[in-house]
C-alpha cells in the first residue's frame, strides 16, 4: 500500500476533542462511556495516538458524530452549524429522521422549481 492509499487520521484527535467539548463531557466522562481512561483520551486528542477500529466506533457513537467527519475531514467545510445539525440528526429516532428527510427533500425540490 503506497501513501496515496492511506487514510490520513491526523485530524482525528482535534475533532474528537471538539465534539467532546461540544457535548459538554470531560475526558473522564467520555472514558467511562467507552471503557478507556482519561489519560488515554488525552493522548488521542492531544498527542496523535491512534485508536483501534473498535475504539473509534465507540467514540463516534458516544459523541453522536458521523465517522465522515474523520474520513472526509479534508472535503467537508469546517462549519459548526453543519456539525451540530449532524449531531442532532444522529440523536433523532427513525420516524423523526424520515420526516426530516422528506421535509428536506421537498425543500430542495422547491428550490429547483424557483
Amino acid at each position: 500500500m503506497d501513501n496515496e492509499d492511506k487514510l490520513d487520521l491526523s485530524c482525528m484527535g482535534p475533532i474528537f476533542k471538539q465534539a467532546r467539548l461540544d457535548a459538554k463531557l470531560t475526558q473522564e466522562e467520555l472514558g467511562d462511556r467507552i471503557n478507556k481512561t482519561a489519560r488515554y483520551l488525552q493522548a488521542v486528542e492531544n498527542e496523535g495516538r491512534s485508536v483501534s477500529l473498535n475504539t473509534f466506533l465507540r467514540i463516534v457513537r458516544a459523541l453522536h458524530i458521523s465517522a465522515d467527519l474523520i474520513a472526509y475531514h479534508d472535503q467537508a467545510p469546517n462549519c459548526e452549524e453543519t456539525d451540530e445539525l449532524l449531531r442532532v440528526i444522529m440523536l433523532l429516532g427513525e420516524r423523526d429522521r424520515q420526516i426530516l428527510l422528506a421535509t428536506a427533500t421537498e425543500m430542495l425540490n422547491r428550490q429547483k422549481d424557483e
